[in-house]
């Protein structure tokens, strides 16, 4: 799908002004899951937030972030037959959110991998604000993490999940979850330490 119609999607989602339909979460998904186009516009809804959240946090542009969200928005909709309403339905989504934004990055990173052999052309950009290149370099650090380190550090601290929320859309225990922070962190501070800009930054 084409970003216009990535964004034509997720703003009519975003807009939909449509009635609520009170139901549990499994009731709402299972008719939603059977065509029920109210109940498909509620689920989109309840969700987006949360998928659009992971999206950002995961995803190296915002444009990886828009077309991220959206596969995971189709794949939500496409699933609501799996869904069993052992969790909410907006942690069941941020799981697949989580698996596309992660199989987007990679496969980006995998063909920046095969451009960066071909030079790039010389232009001229303006110069980012002190503020602002700090915090490029400080995601660019994120992103240089171990895989589950990073996603476990930005569901937990930037999208702001629980650490019991956080084991079940990694499937992992509360204790993994706190060690791959604590080593995480720690990795994370090393890399800043060692960084001569930040540290110049700080001193000014």
């Amino acid at each position: 799908m084409t970003s216009k119609a990535s964004s034509l999607l997720l703003s009519h989602a975003a807009s939909c002004g449509s009635a609520p339909v009170q139901l549990g979460d499994f009731a709402l998904a299972q008719r939603a899951a059977k065509g029920d186009v109210a109940a498909r516009e509620v689920v989109v809804r309840a969700v987006l937030h949360k998928v659009r959240k992971v999206a950002n946090a995961l995803a190296h542009t915002p444009e990886d972030a828009d077309d991220a969200a959206q596969d995971a928005l189709l794949e939500v909709l496409r699933s609501l037959k799996s869904y069993r309403g052992d969790a909410p339905l907006h942690a069941w989504a941020a799981r697949l959110a989580i698996r596309h934004t992660l199989r987007l990055v990679r496969k980006e990173r995998r063909r920046k991998s095969v451009l960066f052999v071909v030079e790039a052309p010389e232009v001229e950009v303006a110069e980012p604000a002190d503020a602002d290149l700090v915090l490029q370099y400080l995601r660019d650090h994120l992103r240089r993490l171990p895989e589950r380190q990073r996603t476990t550090l930005v569901l937990r601290f930037a999208v702001g999940y629980t650490l019991e929320e956080v084991a079940e859309m990694t499937s992992a225990s509360v204790s993994t979850v706190r060690g791959r922070i604590r080593l995480g962190l720690a990795a994370l501070r090393r890399r800043i330490r060692r960084d001569e800009f930040i540290a110049d930054w700080r001193r000014s």
